[in-house]
């Protein structure tokens, strides 16, 4: 893919149609998820076949895109991927787990679409935005809004949370009494 032809690519990825964007080279995308419009504007994947993700897909769709590389991330779907790989495309499986493999994912398609520079440009500007946010929260503390005592942690380290998750049980027995109390009142 190092020629002067530009490679045609699916993204089945939004992390992936993300940073071809932020390379400047959103004009290599032929097909995208439905996803992708949520990370990218709008104008970036106008008019770009949608074909699925790496979960649901019509891999005969894909295949009639042409694409040189189609691009997926994790979870994916064994039946989807098999479905691909049937159709004889080569697919780049990213399966990030850590910042490091992130960067090694933007260096990766970056050389994809001959833009080395532009890769590491990307991870220099990630590496400084996490520098301004660690910089702006060093200061603050996170507190509970319940007093007890921690009986179990419902979460692991970096692991990505959304507002309703249980992140900790708390020991039943601290706030028994009052809320036998409160209960009996009602």
């Amino acid at each position: 893919m190092a020629n002067k032809v530009k490679p045609r690519i699916v993204s089945l990825a939004p992390s992936a149609t993300r940073i071809l964007w932020e390379l400047g080279a959103a004009e290599y995308l032929a097909g995208v998820t439905r996803w992708c419009k949520d990370v990218v504007p709008t104008e970036a994947i106008e008019g770009l076949p949608v074909v699925g993700d790496c979960w649901n897909l019509d891999a005969a769709a894909v295949a009639q895109l042409q694409p040189d590389l189609v691009v997926g991330s994790v979870p994916y779907r064994t039946e989807a991927v098999e479905s691909i790989l049937a159709q004889g495309l080569r697919f780049l499986a990213k399966a990030p787990r850590r910042l490091d493999d992130i960067y090694g994912d933007i260096r990766l398609l970056a050389g994809i679409v001959v833009k080395p520079g532009g890769g590491e440009n990307l991870v220099k500007k990630m590496h400084s935005q996490i520098a301004t946010v660690r910089e702006r929260t060093a200061g603050m503390e996170v507190r509970p809004r319940v007093s007890g005592y921690i009986q179990e942690v419902k979460f692991h380290s970096g692991q990505l949370v959304k507002k309703g998750d249980v992140l900790f049980v708390i020991d039943p027995r601290w706030n028994q009494p009052t809320y036998d109390q409160r209960k009996a009142e009602y």
